[in-house]
């Protein structure tokens, strides 16, 4: 069966070559092949300068409040003094005109996510937006979730192509937790396809099919004007929507994600006013961004309950990316981390568990790591006992992955050892009842039992068997589950 990415390349590609036989009047593009460059023309830009804005009142005529933009107890403050309903975080976007942001002192004035220029046009390196590594790189050093977008001048679908190469080719190592937009709003663009609705669908495909198909979200900025009146095609409910509407309200009929409500936003670490933009929470956006996971969006996977179960324990956490990590590999550092995240808190002797410096004994356990108190107190508790090396000397091999008999040996050393419940002389009917309970190892065979018995694992189901699969990675969604199964048997 096609998926629908790949449906969507095959009609882009399509789209693209019935596009490319079709005969357009003359006009500049925005790069530098030899073909005149223009300049950005738009409701807000006037030859590639920012149109400047009054707002000192809305669209409605309705003042703008001191307090505009603000959040209270009871949510988002509009400029006319309500409350903007569904409305569950605020953000910037950002671009050369903002210069070198001090982007410390945004996150702590209160902004949660940004939208980041990366360029504007087709795949040109004069075409990057000049702060765009600067921007992404502080992004990503504090955590603060965000989303690009490229300024379009793409009155054809290979332009369209290009501008996702574009994109493409700065997104390189980044995982931004937002859509890649498309920037639909330059005159060249509505001065070449008119009110042809068709035409705007064909290239918004042509970039965005590609954007998908490389693994990202891609979706479509433009004003409240443009929707209405150029962006009506079905196509376009695909996409992530980005609404421009300056005003105290957004009148979009249709669903939306972010809503960038003023150009002329005051934000500590900005020079000058800023773009202001509000996620939503009717969005699917929002729930994968601040509501959950991106890879932990379907309600019907085995893994959904115990993932978000698991976070709610304090058991485990998500990555900075908006992502789960519901396929990766659980490591023993990973391992140390979870089981003292649980316990300590509640642990009379923590024994310095929070500290940087290596007290293993192991030298595999560098100071200063993410880890390294983890470890000390796995170690002290006999959570964790190591492995023998080949030169005699035990080591904690803090990036091996955790192997399920070994995850159900650690687990019940740290019930053991900081609840006091016995877990040896476990009944080995169950494990008996395998037909690979043999592959057990003699040292983890009375721990994988116990776990059996406790409900902690009930093995992989094969060839209308259960298998127990000692040797097995454990991935992060499997130690959710399992770790979860504990909680819930009263075990943890």
């Amino acid at each position: 069966m096609v998926n629908v990415k790949t449906t969507r390349l095959l009609v882009a590609a399509f789209a693209a070559f019935a596009l490319a036989l079709t005969v357009w009047p003359a006009a500049a593009f925005a790069q530098s092949d030899g073909q005149e460059t223009v300049s950005a023309n738009s409701w807000r830009y006037a030859d590639d300068q920012l149109v400047a804005s009054d707002e000192a009142t809305d669209e409605d005529g309705l003042s703008v409040m001191a307090s505009a933009w603000s959040k209270t107890s009871s949510g988002y403050v509009s400029s006319d003094g309500t409350i903007i309903s569904g409305a569950v975080a605020k953000g910037i976007d950002v671009s050369q005109w903002q210069g070198k942001i001090d982007w410390q002192s945004v996150k702590n004035s209160g902004i949660d996510f940004a939208i980041i220029r990366i360029g504007y046009g087709d795949n040109e390196t004069s075409q990057d937006d000049p702060y765009w590594s600067y921007n992404v790189s502080e992004c990503e050093r504090l955590g603060i979730p965000y989303g690009v977008y490229i300024y379009s001048y793409a009155n054809t679908a290979d332009h369209a192509v290009s501008e996702s190469a574009h994109c493409l080719r700065l997104l390189q190592g980044h995982t931004p937790t937002l859509p890649v937009y498309l920037d639909l709003e330059d005159n060249l663009i509505s001065n070449t396809f008119g009110t042809s609705t068709a035409l705007y669908s064909i290239v918004t495909m042509a970039f965005c099919s590609r954007i998908e198909a490389a693994g990202y979200q891609a979706g479509v900025y433009a004003n409240l004007s443009w929707w209405n009146t150029y962006l009506t095609d079905s196509s376009f409910n695909g996409w992530d929507r980005w609404v421009a509407q300056w005003n105290s309200r957004c009148t979009y009929s249709k669903s939306y994600s972010i809503w960038q409500c003023t150009s002329s936003a005051s934000v500590n670490g900005i020079s000058g006013g800023v773009d202001l933009n509000f996620l939503m929470n009717s969005s699917s956006l929002s729930q994968s961004v601040y509501s959950g996971f991106r890879d932990v969006q379907d309600t019907s996977a085995w893994y959904y309950q115990s993932v978000y179960t698991a976070v709610d324990l304090g058991l485990m956490k998500g990555y900075d990316n908006g992502l789960f990590g519901v396929g990766d590999t659980l490591t023993r550092a990973d391992a140390a981390v979870i089981l003292w995240r649980y316990f300590a808190s509640s642990e009379a002797n923590n024994y310095n568990a929070s500290s940087t410096i290596n007290t293993t004994g192991m030298s595999d356990v560098p100071s200063g790591a993410y880890y390294t108190g983890a470890a000390n107190w796995a170690v002290s508790h006999g959570v964790i006992n190591g492995e023998d090396g080949a030169d005699g000397n035990r080591y904690f091999n803090p990036t091996g992955a955790i192997t399920r008999e070994q995850l159900c040996t650690i687990i019940a050393n740290a019930v053991s050892s900081l609840k006091g419940v016995s877990t040896s002389g476990a009944s080995q009917s169950k494990l008996n009842s395998m037909p690979d309970a043999s592959q057990v190892s003699d040292w983890a065979t009375n721990s994988v039992a116990w776990c059996l018995n406790k409900g902690a694992i009930s093995g992989v189901e094969s060839a209308n068997s259960r298998w127990v699969a000692p040797q097995w990675a454990v991935d992060r969604a499997s130690a959710a589950a399992i770790l979860v199964n504990l909680v819930n048997n009263g075990v943890l």
